[in-house]
């Protein structure tokens, strides 16, 4: 290694042939890639010295130069400090701050153009992305030049009715800002669509303040955020529901009609005369208890409350010749005085079974009567013939 003033002793070499190689150069210098070859004699490795120079050249140098500009950044929005990074042959070398203090303007000064051995360097100036901007880089010579250029957004307005099947025109918009301030108005087109550009970066409220003809109002408002989630943009659709139809007036009521006159009650009939009551049958002859025809029910023989007074009124006398039997002797009825009772079989069983009236009870008694009569008769004719 050379020394403080840029020499390089070796002693004591034997006799002999030697190469001398630069490996490493003073910074600032390019290595002297020449082999340097010497040879040392039998005296003058006793004697002499050998001498021989090697010289280095001074590596070139070089800087660059970043500006920063910004590009459509709205009034009022505060542009941040950008941090740039020069690269040399892809490895970060060095850094720079750009700041509105330095007006965005830095220098990479004092940069090797080759390395020690004559390899030229690459050199590349990378930014550190920053959000809501787009940014862009030209080299000029030495000179790079950053362009940021502000990101609007951009709000698209969708309407529909409530199917979502149909877009309406007509609907108009209020779009807000975070601070509640009114940034525009935007009316849907007949596409139902309208679009708002060149937005600011933010939160934005959508309200619907005027509904197409036929429809309702949407009162619920909409946020959007325009950042780099969001790309910068975004749509908001609007559903209107068809407006109520007005009921209609109601008729007016009709006049209530005259009421009809009462129509004249008609004449009664003349009432029918009463029929003439027929004429009652002849009685039947009576029949002895005991000797009813064979062919009759028993249950009924009832003698008839018509004929009964009738029989009991009569006094005509009964005589036969026909011989009659009355506890195993026979007797022989003859004419007396006393009432003849007429029996007949009843021709309706209801008519048998009905109660008798209070002006027929007498004349029950007297039946009664009679048949106790004609069997006090019977009872003196037999101890008679006894």
């Amino acid at each position: 290694m050379t020394d403080s003033v840029g020499q390089l002793r070796i002693g004591n070499l034997s006799a002999g042939t030697y190469m001398l190689v630069e490996t490493a150069a003073p910074s600032g210098y390019q290595i002297d890639t020449a082999k340097h070859v010497f040879t040392v004699s039998a005296v003058q490795a006793t004697a002499n010295v050998v001498t021989g120079s090697v010289v280095d050249k001074r590596m070139a140098k070089t800087a660059l130069t970043v500006n920063k500009v910004w590009a459509d950044v709205p009034a009022g929005v505060q542009t941040p400090t950008v941090e740039v990074t020069l690269q040399r042959n892809g490895q970060a070398y060095q850094t720079l701050q750009l700041t509105s203090a330095n007006g965005y303007t830095g220098t990479f000064s004092d940069l090797d153009v080759t390395d020690v051995y004559g390899n030229a360097y690459t050199y590349t100036v990378i930014e550190t992305a920053i959000a809501g901007y787009i940014s862009s880089q030209t080299t000029s010579g030495e000179t790079v030049t950053l362009t940021n250029t502000y990101q609007t957004g951009k709000l698209t307005v969708v309407k529909t009715d409530s199917s979502g099947a149909n877009r309406l025109a007509g609907a108009v918009f209020a779009v807000k800002n975070a601070a509640g301030t009114l940034v525009a108005q935007l009316t849907t087109d007949a596409t139902g669509q309208a679009q708002l550009t060149g937005l600011t970066q933010g939160a934005y409220t959508v309200s619907e303040i005027q509904a197409p003809d036929g429809y309702l109002i949407n009162t619920q408002a909409q946020v959007l955020v325009l950042n780099e989630q969001s790309a910068y943009q975004g749509q908001l659709v609007f559903a209107d529901e068809v407006e109520p139809s007005e009921p209609s007036e109601p008729s007016e009521p009709s006049e209530p009609s005259e009421p009809s006159e009462p129509s004249e009650p008609s004449e009664p009939s003349e009432p029918s005369k009463p029929s003439e009551p027929s004429e009652p049958s002849e009685p039947s002859e009576p029949v002895l208890p005991g000797h009813a025809d064979e062919d009759s029910d028993s249950d009924q023989v009832v003698t008839t409350k018509t004929e009964t007074a009738k029989l009991v009124k009569q006094t005509n006398l009964v005589t036969t010749t026909r011989p009659t039997k009355l506890l195993g002797q026979p007797i022989k009825l003859v004419a007396t005085s006393k009432p003849v009772v007429k029996v007949t079989k009843a021709t309706n069983r209801k008519s048998a079974q009905q109660l008798p009236q209070t002006s027929e009870q007498s004349m029950d008694w007297l039946m009664i009567l009679g048949w106790f009569l004609l069997g006090l008769t019977v009872v003196s004719r037999q101890r008679r013939f006894n």
